[in-house]
C-alpha cells in the first residue's frame, strides 16, 4: 500500500462508527418456557431456564390427569439476545387445551428477562405485536423496559379474561434512551391467577376463574418482536483524535504536493 492509499485508509478508520454494542455492558438473560398445575407441579422446557445470552430457543408439552379428561398445557419461545449488534428478538406463545377445567389450575407460561446497561445514549426502535384470547381463564401477553428506578420506559399489554378476545396490540417505538440501567421484560402467559405477573412461584395461589372451562391456543396469546439499539455518535471528535486525522491530512496534503510538482 503506497503512502497515499494509506493515508485515506486512515482517515476513514478514525471517523468510522463505533460497533453497535460498544456501549452495552452488563447483559444478563433469563428465559423460560413452563407450564404446570398445583396438583402435578411444574414442567420447565428442556433448556428452561436459561441464563445463557444469543440464541435460545426451547418448548414444552405435557398432559395433566384433568378432572374430567386429559388436559395439555404448551409454552415455546425463539429468542435472541445479541446486543453485541444492537437488537433483541423474540417470538413466544402459549396454549392450554379448551377441555381444561377452573379447578385444574392448569399455568403456561413464556418469559424473557434482559437486563443491560448503557454507557452512553442510544436510539432505540421497536417493531412487532402482542396477543391475548382465551375463552375462560385468563390470558395476557406484555411488554415492559424500565430503568433502575422502576419508571416504565415503554410499556404494552394484550390481556383477556373470560371470553374477552383483546385486539391484538402493535408494538411500534422508537425514541432515545440515556446513559443507566434497564430491564425488559417479555412474556405471554396463561393462568387463573389473580396476579399473573409472577413467574409459576404464585401457581398454588390459583383460584377459581369465573367459566368452569378456560382455555387458549398458541395463535391467540403470544408475542413478535424486534428491539434495535443505536449509539448515539459524538459529532464533536476528542481532541487525540483530531490530532490523528489532522496529521493524517498533513500527510495527503504533502503526497498531494510531491505529486503536482
Amino acid at each position: 500500500m503506497n503512502r497515499l492509499s494509506l493515508t485515506i485508509a486512515l482517515s476513514a478508520s478514525l471517523i468510522a462508527a463505533a460497533p453497535a454494542g460498544a456501549g452495552i455492558i452488563n447483559v444478563t438473560a433469563n428465559r423460560q418456557v413452563v407450564t404446570g398445575n398445583p396438583t402435578e407441579g411444574n414442567f420447565p422446557g428442556a433448556n428452561s431456564p436459561s441464563t445463557a445470552l444469543g440464541s435460545y430457543s426451547d418448548s414444552v408439552t405435557h398432559n395433566f390427569a384433568g378432572n374430567t379428561t386429559t388436559v395439555a398445557g404448551r409454552a415455546n419461545q425463539t429468542s435472541n439476545v445479541n446486543l453485541g449488534a444492537g437488537q433483541i428478538t423474540g417470538t413466544g406463545s402459549v396454549g392450554v387445551d379448551f377441555e381444561a377445567q377452573q379447578t385444574d389450575g392448569i399455568i403456561a407460561h413464556s418469559i424473557m428477562d434482559i437486563s443491560f446497561e448503557l454507557t452512553s445514549s442510544y436510539n432505540y426502535g421497536l417493531g412487532g405485536s402482542l396477543n391475548a384470547g382465551t375463552d375462560g381463564g385468563r390470558g395476557e401477553s406484555y411488554f415492559r423496559l424500565v430503568d433502575s428506578s422502576a419508571n416504565v420506559i415503554l410499556g404494552f399489554d394484550a390481556i383477556s379474561s373470560n371470553l374477552l378476545y383483546d385486539s391484538p396490540v402493535n408494538l411500534s417505538s422508537s425514541g432515545m434512551l440515556a446513559p443507566g440501567t434497564y430491564q425488559l421484560t417479555v412474556a405471554t402467559i396463561f393462568d387463573n391467577c389473580v396476579n399473573s405477573r409472577e413467574l409459576p412461584a404464585l401457581i398454588a395461589t390459583c383460584g377459581p376463574d369465573a367459566l368452569a372451562y378456560m382455555g387458549t391456543a398458541e395463535s391467540l396469546t403470544n408475542f413478535d418482536f424486534t428491539m434495535r439499539l443505536a449509539e448515539i455518535t459524538n459529532t464533536v471528535p476528542e481532541p487525540s483524535t483530531l490530532a490523528l486525522l489532522g496529521a493524517a491530512l498533513t500527510a495527503f496534503g504533502l503526497v498531494r504536493r510531491r505529486v503536482t510538482v
